[in-house]
């Protein structure tokens, strides 16, 4: 009895066992014969998730289906092609199908080395940087100076418009700047629907400490990117539609590929910054999640998800060919591969790829357009073509293929290296265990590498996204908030590849970023409040003025702020030694830079007062009993 039950329990293991036993098999099997029969430009990288987290696979769907050529369900299809089919050209000529055994292989080219991809190029001690001074690496000063000239030269002309005085007291510095996207960003963490909710008495966050609602609305209207008198109409020779924008996009493109090296395969995609309002810019896209707004294209690693290289469309009648000689201009070298879908692939990028020496892997339209003489015209009524079916047809000199390939449903693939040797994929269906699908070795590539925009995209799209929550009226602003979202998403891929065994979710680490900036000072040290020693007898420090018996903060009257037609501002952070409020940044700088006489003609009627035998004390934010200094 006790044999019958041991092996009984032995039969049940196995036939529990069985199926797995079975995928082990198979797959060690078919990357045998890949590894044997790929050329050594197509051997599988080992980054790559589509069959690890599979459990069994469904071996009836693993025979051997043959699409019969000339069968009574070929009825032709109503497909829509481009102008550039009624063209031939050297590329497209002498097509010829290939019989089920052969396998096409392009001629081999140029290998890209790709050891040592991802970050580069990084300055002594990055490993140590904070979240924040891993955006401003991407984003450096030179740009928020760029910013900071070109705002305060856009309130120059306006007053010079309107016969008014010119207040230079009202000019914004780098530091406003910085603290005011700082404060868009920590406004967003927490968005209640309006901006002015913040500036109220209750406000969950406390952002009047930081700025006040006039001086936040003053930068907000008079942000600027370029001298506006330099613009010019439509109708005028040299009109640049993105000329408020092109210093930055410029700027962006430069640092972002000056810190990351590619690996080999590269994806190419667009980008969309919602936008419904006044834009020369605009776009319509109705499949999009968000059809209306600024479309750009964008590079990216498509393994990483990094992106190196952003261009916006703004219509300027552009060649799909010419955009993306623009977009990788300097950043495509040779042997690597370029992943698109079927708005960029077109015969006149088919050629710019094999001049360049790198390989394509693109989808095309409803029918090949390079052997559409020669590729038979599929059913519309796919479900009678048995799943996993695939033909090819190569040019006459081996550099172009077109692939039709039945997954779900009709895919076509154009491409210009590789080689189209029969491989699986893991595929999915509701109510089915995970099953495998047989799909030429270049559709594998495509269904691993074609999302790496859209991966940086959905970082980028979150819902405390500034591009996604904030609202404005001018769309330079829209995609200046679009940029920095950009920039975000760049510096988190940066710093999760430099610390891999950090666990920091994207939340904190954008939390982490918009309180450095609302701190950051490039005038000062990394804490603020403190003067530059150079001008002063002894170094400044600000403090907290602490708390007042309700536990509101202690506030006091800013010197540097008030004018003779203003009332003065208030300040909730202090000078002790000097006996006055004072704001962090330019009114700290420019008080200590004062004589003592211009101090005692500035200085309010209540002076702080603190005894020298106390020690500077900065009050805990914890300790809701804490008594003002």
């Amino acid at each position: 009895m006790k044999e019958f039950l041991s092996l009984t329990a032995v039969c049940h293991f196995l036939s529990r066992c069985a199926p797995f036993f079975r995928q082990f098999v198979l797959e060690t099997t078919l990357y045998v014969v890949m590894a044997e029969q790929l050329p050594r430009e197509c051997v599988p990288l080992s980054h790559g998730n589509e069959g690890e987290d599979a459990k069994s696979g469904d071996l009836q769907d693993l025979r051997v289906d043959v699409w019969q050529e000339g069968s009574d369900t070929d009825v032709s299809e109503d497909g829509v092609d481009s102008d550039e089919d009624d063209a031939m050209t050297d590329v497209d000529r002498n097509f010829r199908m290939l019989d089920e055994s052969e396998v096409w292989q392009a001629p081999e080219g140029p290998l890209y080395d790709d050891s040592g991809a991802g970050p580069c190029n990084l300055p002594p001690g990055h490993m140590n940087f904070v979240a924040g001074e891993m955006f401003l690496l991407l984003w450096p000063l030179e740009l928020w100076q760029l910013i900071v000239t070109h705002t305060n030269l856009y309130y120059a002309q306006c007053q010079a418009d309107a016969n008014l005085k010119i207040d230079k007291s009202v000019f914004t510095t780098v530091f406003e700047v910085t603290t005011w996207v700082g404060l868009l960003m920590k406004m967003m963490s927490a968005w209640t629907g309006s901006q002015d909710d913040y500036f109220q008495d209750g406000s969950q966050l406390d952002v009047r400490e930081y700025m006040t609602r006039r001086r936040f609305y003053w930068i907000k209207k008079h942000l600027h990117f370029a001298d506006q008198r330099g613009y010019k109409r439509r109708d005028e020779e040299g009109h640049d539609p993105l000329y408020y924008l092109r210093n930055l996009i410029d700027s962006l493109n430069v640092t972002f590929r000056k810190y990351w090296k590619l690996h080999r395969y590269v994806s190419l995609d667009e980008m969309m910054i919602a936008f419904k309002g006044h834009n020369p810019l605009h776009c319509y896209i109705p499949r999009k999640p968000t059809p209306n707004g600024s479309k750009l294209h964008a590079v990216c690693d498509a393994v990483k998800y990094y992106c190196v290289s952003i261009m916006f469309d703004g219509k300027s009648g552009m060649s799909v060919p010419d955009v993306i000689e623009a977009l990788t201009t300097g950043v495509l070298l040779p042997g690597q591969t370029m992943i698109t879908d079927r708005f960029y692939t077109t015969k006149g990028v088919v050629e710019l790829c094999l001049r360049m020496g790198v390989s394509l892997i693109g989808s095309t339209k409803t029918q090949c357009f390079l052997a559409k003489k020669v590729l038979p015209r599929w059913s519309k009524n796919d479900s009678v073509i048995p799943r996993g079916s695939y033909r090819v047809a190569v040019n006459s000199d081996g550099t172009v293929a077109n692939i039709i390939w039945k997954d779900k449903g009709i895919v076509r693939l154009t491409v210009t290296g590789g080689a189209s040797i029969r491989t699986y994929l893991w595929r999915r269906q509701k109510g089915r265990k995970p099953f495998l699908v047989k799909a030429p070795w270049i559709a594998k590539l495509f269904d691993m590498y074609f999302h790496g925009v859209d991966r940086n995209d959905q970082l980028r799209g979150r819902g405390y996204g500034l591009a996604t929550t904030f609202r404005a009226k001018k769309y330079t602003v829209k995609m200046f908030m679009g940029l920095i979202d950009i920039t975000m998403s760049n510096a988190w891929i940066l710093w999760r590849t430099l610390h891999p065994k950090q666990v920091t979710q994207h939340r904190k680490f954008y939390k982490d970023v918009f309180e450095y900036l609302l701190q950051w000072d490039p005038l000062q040290e990394k804490e603020p409040g403190i003067a530059p020693p150079s001008e002063c007898d002894h170094v400044h420090v600000l403090e907290r003025l602490g708390v007042t018996p309700t536990g509101n903060p202690r506030q006091g009257n800013c010197p540097m702020c008030g004018t003779k037609s203003t009332p003065r501002k208030r300040s909730s952070w202090g000078c002790f030694d000097c006996g006055v409020a004072l704001h962090c940044g330019k009114c700290n700088n420019e008080w200590h830079m004062l004589t003592p006489r211009t101090q005692r003609r500035k200085r309010p009627r209540r002076n702080l007062r603190r005894e020298r035998s106390k020690p500077l004390e900065f009050p805990s934010s914890d300790d809701e009993a804490a008594q003002p200094l």
